[in-house]
């Protein structure tokens, strides 16, 4: 993600690995830990994106409180992740794909999302749900969606992508 960003960003990143990091430091000023303990100037930032962290995290309150802080009034935050009850995962019930990674220790659902997003003051400004534009949207994985006896395809709605902005 830090690599498609072209230069006119001011570039920063945060990852647990040590590797990750490493391996993102020659696109962006890179730090290794918990985005709560990592010290960041408050009213910092004018956009944060959290692109499938939520979901694995024990405390997903302490990220997003902390985010609060260090994007700027009126900043941009964007936040995806898997949609734990889309019209496949009920469909699929526990063979619903996301559901199958031990990492997925957050569930949320676009309600809980949206509810803790506006708890915490942010104003939703666009909910997407990227698919038809991705390589999965094919025939096969539409007929796949016929047979709820497998593990689910990749389908529209399994992700949401949420923009806000910090009030």
């Amino acid at each position: 993600f830090l690599s498609g960003l072209n230069s006119n960003w001011s570039k920063n990143g945060i990852d647990i690995s040590n590797n990750a990091a490493e391996i993102c430091k020659k696109y962006a000023i890179m730090q290794t830990g918990e985005l709560p303990k990592v010290d960041y100037k408050i009213n910092y930032f004018d956009v944060i994106t959290m692109i499938h962290v939520i979901e694995h995290l024990l405390n997903p309150i302490a990220y997003i409180e902390k985010i609060k802080q260090i994007l700027k009034n009126k900043g941009l935050f964007i936040i995806e992740t898997p949609d734990f009850d889309s019209p496949c995962a009920r469909r699929f019930g526990s063979n619903f794909r996301m559901l199958h990674d031990p990492g997925h220790i957050s569930l949320f659902t676009i309600f809980s999302l949206v509810k803790m997003l506006e708890d915490h003051e942010f104003e939703i400004v666009s909910i997407e749900y990227p698919f038809f534009e991705t390589k999965y949207f094919t025939k096969e994985n539409m007929l796949k969606m016929m047979d709820t006896s497998k593990v689910s395809p990749p389908f529209y709605g399994n992700h949401v992508v949420i923009y806000a902005l910090n009030r």
